[in-house]
C-alpha cells in the first residue's frame, strides 16, 4: 500500500461478527474489503439466495456475487452445468444450444466472484489516472457507490462507471 499498490480483499464467506471485527482492526485503512450482493443489490447472506457472504461489518463495498459466468477449472470445463443463469431461466434451450453455451463455463458465486469485479474497476481507474493513491481509490469507490438501505443500515454497491468517470475527471483537473 505504501508503494501505491491497491489491495482488494474478499470479506470471506461465513465469517462471524467477531472474526470480521478482528479482521477490521488489523487491516490497513486503505485496504478495500469486498462483500457479495445479489441481483436485488442485497448482501448475499441476508437474501438467503445461497446463505453465505460476510454481511456489512467491515465490508467497504459490495459487488455482484451471484450467477457470475466464468471459465471454470479445466477438470470441470467439459462436464456441463445443471444450473442455468437467471437471465436464461425462462428460455427454452435445446441440448445442443445448452452444451455449446455452458460446457466450457461455470457459474461462480460468493465474495471470490465479487472481488475481481471491484479489482477490475480499480485497474480501470488506475489505467486512466495512475497517480491515484490506494486511499483516493477507496474514497472514490465509496463516494460513487450506490447507497442501498438494508435493515436500517446503508451498504455501498459498486458503481464502476461512476468511479472511473471520477478518476478521469481528477486526471484532467490537474
Amino acid at each position: 500500500i505504501e508503494k501505491g499498490i491497491v489491495v482488494v480483499l474478499a470479506a470471506g464467506n461465513r465469517a462471524s461478527e467477531n472474526e470480521l471485527n478482528l479482521l477490521a482492526q488489523h487491516l490497513p485503512t486503505d485496504v478495500i474489503v469486498v462483500g457479495a450482493c445479489n441481483h436485488s443489490l442485497e448482501p448475499v447472506q441476508a437474501s438467503k439466495d445461497i446463505g453465505w457472504s460476510s454481511v456489512m461489518l467491515g465490508v467497504d463495498i459490495y459487488a455482484p456475487g451471484i450467477d457470475i459466468l466464468t471459465c471454470d477449472h479445466p477438470d470441470n470445463c467439459n462436464k456441463g452445468y445443471e444450473q442455468v443463469p437467471y437471465w436464461l431461466q425462462n428460455q427454452t434451450l435445446t441440448q445442443d444450444q445448452y452444451d455449446q453455451e455452458f460446457n466450457r463455463y461455470g457459474l461462480f458465486e460468493g465474495t471470490s466472484a465479487a472481488t475481481p469485479i471491484v479489482a477490475a474497476a480499480v485497474a480501470w481507474m488506475k489505467s486512466i489516472n495512475p497517480h491515484l493513491t490506494p486511499g483516493q481509490i477507496k474514497t472514490i469507490l465509496k463516494d460513487k457507490a450506490q447507497k442501498i438501505t438494508y435493515q436500517s443500515a446503508q451498504i455501498l454497491v459498486l458503481d464502476a462507471y461512476a468511479s472511473v468517470e471520477e478518476a478521469a475527471r481528477l486526471a484532467t483537473s490537474k
